[in-house]
């Protein structure tokens, strides 16, 4: 009976293992934090009817003064967050500072809402000055696939108004020219780094979007080689790079590679049979030109676009930068007919799959482009 009793220790022993490992990442919500549920409350949501729709393109107010009755309300306090934007798959320390408008009282109420979950007891609260505390919290991990909502709500008497403040997810900007710096981690790649900025720049296009871009598409290899036969840095496929018309002798496409089955192509590209003199994708400077180009050309196909869309409603109207930085995007990576075709569907489970499928894509671009924006990196000098 002695082995019988052994295998079921070591089987116990297995079993809590398994549940163990099922545990996800720490996160501002804890461990049994409803991340598999949907938004339940959002203090932003705009009034009326939403479809799947909108999930691409992004609707704002048409007249900025609208404001709803709670928002005419006095305010009494400033909340502001640490990162002060929801950053997808890094597990970061976030800070909440509320600055109360008169001296704390000994009876404040803070609720921080994450997807209808006050969690506010989960953080370490300090307060700094009469009027001043934190709200801390030692890990957050926002993840790529899931919906979320968190907002902050803090009142000094139960006689003041609440003030709220919405911790919103990191901007989307094809054309702004932000500063950009250099990842530490990227050091050896300084010269493929200087010129993603030059040529981002002269083609009036974000440089810190089109590293977000590289970074996810290939991770800076510039022999990167996908199962969907896209070649090089911006992972180039042969339809795009006819798209955007790159040809001329300096422009060589290996056009046998398309048939190749994938593990020889891998396999040439690896061991330098298929180089950078048969294909311009496989060589960096030619790959950035290019999928730069095509960036331009999936701009104005979807300006196009947004250029014949229906006027929303009277007070709301299409946000055109973010639905472009969205459409853009996601576009490059399914391709633009394909996209054309989701956007046309009128069955919204249809849109909302594919949505759900695209959406890790994007907030990964958009979280590379937000932190390399923010000066949390250093870089060497460039002459424009």
């Amino acid at each position: 009976m002695i082995w019988w009793r052994t295998v079921y220790f070591l089987c116990l022993v297995c079993i809590i293992g398994l549940l163990a490992s099922c545990a996800g990442p720490y996160n501002a919500a804890g461990p049994d934090a409803p991340f598999s549920r949907g938004p339940t409350f959002s203090a932003q949501q705009p009034n009326g009817p939403t479809n799947s729709i909108n999930l691409f393109l992004v609707q704002k107010e048409n007249n900025p003064l609208t404001r709803s009755p709670a928002q005419l309300e006095p305010v009494s306090a400033n909340i502001s967050f640490s990162p002060d934007k929801m950053l997808f798959s890094y597990e970061i320390p976030l800070v909440i500072t509320i600055k109360s408008a008169t001296p704390l009282s000994s009876n404040y109420e803070i609720i921080a809402s994450l997807n209808g979950v006050n969690i506010a007891h989960q953080a370490k609260t300090v307060i700094t000055d009469r009027q001043v505390l934190s709200l801390y919290f030692d890990s957050t991990y926002f993840q790529k696939k899931l919906d979320y909502t968190f907002t902050v709500f803090f009142r000094n008497t139960s006689r003041e108004p609440w003030s709220h403040a919405v911790l919103e997810e990191v901007p989307c900007s094809l054309s702004a020219q932000d500063s950009f710096y250099f990842p530490e981690y990227r050091s050896g790649k300084y010269a493929v780094l200087s010129y993603v900025e030059l040529m981002s720049r002269r083609n009036n296009l974000n440089p810190s979007l089109v590293y977000g871009l590289i970074n996810q598409e290939s991770s800076f290899n510039p022999k990167a080689f996908s199962p969907d036969m896209a070649v090089g840095l911006t992972q180039m496929t042969i339809r795009a790079a006819r798209q955007v018309a790159m040809a001329g002798p300096g422009w060589p496409v290996y056009e046998d590679l398309e048939s190749l089955p994938f593990i020889e192509g891998k396999f040439l590209i690896e061991t330098g049979q298929i180089h950078d003199d048969m294909d311009w994708r496989l060589r960096p400077e030619k790959s950035i030109e290019g999928g730069i180009a095509y960036l331009r050309y999936l701009s104005t196909f979807w300006s196009k676009y947004l250029d014949n869309l229906p006027v929303v409603s009277s007070t709301r109207v299409i946000d055109r930068e973010k639905s472009m930085c969205n459409l853009v995007l996601a576009s490059y990576n399914l391709g633009p007919s394909r996209l054309k075709n989701i956007l046309s569907k009128e069955n919204p489970e249809s849109q909302q799959t594919e949505w759900n499928k695209i959406r890790p894509y994007l907030r990964a671009i958009k979280t590379d482009s937000f932190q390399t924006s923010r000066g949390h990196y250093e870089k060497t000098p460039l002459s424009l």
